[in-house]
């Protein structure tokens, strides 16, 4: 994940494909599961 998220709508939609596919690595794959835990976007 060497974007950072970004604070708009579309900001963690860029990951999720990869993050369903299983091509982040776990560490991204936390970092994006804990950004949707706490973001009211996500």
């Amino acid at each position: 994940m060497s974007k950072s998220m970004k604070p708009n709508s579309d900001h963690a939609l860029e990951f999720v494909d990869d993050y369903l596919h299983g091509v982040l690595s776990a560490d991204e794959a936390e970092r994006l599961e804990q950004h949707c835990d706490g973001c009211s976007i996500c």
